[in-house]
């Protein structure tokens, strides 16, 4: 495993850099939050050609669109899918409510633009030399205040884990999303939404965030708002055919939460892909970087002519 020798196995995979040949897009602007998107095109690609929608939030306060996990898009563009990184704002200036309709609506401009003819690259490399993380702190009752921010107009898209803010300078980590400085830098707004993850982290589950359940008074409301977001509470027969990679070290996540929603799943007759690494921490798929790197073969393929094979039978 190409783990990040300065640290500790559970901790950090070393990130990588994302393909070069993609195009930035703009899909919307919402309290004059420019929502945006990230397309990487298929080699072949045509009005029926596939395309992938990525999203990812650490703790819904953190978020990485510019650079899905490193075998995401090599795997897709194999089998001729488009790969769409998609840019949703994040907690706690909204909630899950806001962050769902921004997902909705990057896909609805994609159905009406389509990301065929979207080749092009615009990647403008930051200059070198590579200059240290930066360091910062806020105190218990400034993170507690940040936390308690309600303006859509203060929420940002994008924010690396503090403990990559802290340890991967602003160069490394501009060149592993491909964003040029006056796209992405560490500014005080990046690093108060990462120290904000971090306190959210320390203090219980994200999801009491994202979900707003504290600004419901009784116990019976919270349960019905958890209820109402649950995939695994809601999910019915008509659950459309669904994959899980997990690593069964993983520490943040147990595994334990894929298997238990994939076993519910195949009970109600779903068509259900599992696939489990033992004793891999959470994150552990950015290692899979291409075909060359073993195991590629046993969790990431399989994986994806899973997903391709399901879609296009669809």
């Amino acid at each position: 495993m190409s783990l990040r020798a300065d640290f500790p196995p559970l901790t950090s995979l070393l990130p990588q850099a994302v393909p070069r040949d993609f195009t930035d897009h703009t899909y919307g602007v919402k309290h004059g939050v420019a929502l945006t998107l990230r397309i990487w095109p298929s080699p072949s690609s045509s009005s029926s050609t596939p395309y992938l929608l990525w999203t990812h939030g650490g703790a819904y306060c953190t978020g990485a669109h510019y650079a899905p996990p490193s075998w995401v898009i090599p795997s897709f563009r194999a089998k001729g899918w488009h790969v769409i990184g998609i840019g949703f704002r994040l907690a706690p200036q909204v909630w899950i409510q806001d962050m769902v309709e921004d997902i909705q609506d990057a896909s609805a401009w994609l159905h009406d633009y389509g990301p065929v003819n979207f080749l092009s690259p615009n990647f403008l490399r930051p200059p070198n030399p590579n200059p240290a993380p930066g360091t910062f702190e806020y105190s218990e009752d400034e993170l507690a205040s940040a936390l308690e921010d309600r303006d859509p107009g203060n929420a940002i898209l994008a924010a690396p884990f503090e403990w990559e803010s802290r340890n991967v300078s602003e160069i490394e980590i501009q060149a592993r999303w491909a964003v040029s400085p006056s796209v992405f830098s560490y500014t005080s707004r990046v690093k108060l939404q990462t120290a904000i993850k971090d306190y959210i982290g320390r203090r219980g589950p994200a999801v009491s965030v994202v979900l707003r359940l504290n600004d419901l008074e009784m116990e019976e409301e919270r349960l019905e708002r958890r209820k109402e977001w649950s995939a695994h509470h809601r999910a019915r027969g008509d659950y459309p055919p669904t994959a899980f990679l997990h690593g069964l070290g993983d520490m943040a996540v147990p595994a334990d939460q894929s298997k238990e929603f994939a076993e519910k799943l195949r009970g109600l007759g779903v068509e259900v892909f599992e696939s489990y690494e033992e004793g891999v921490p959470h994150g552990f798929d950015q290692m899979y970087t291409g075909p060359e790197i073993a195991g590629w073969d046993r969790y990431v393929e399989p994986l994806v002519q899973f997903v391709d094979s399901k879609t296009r039978a669809g």
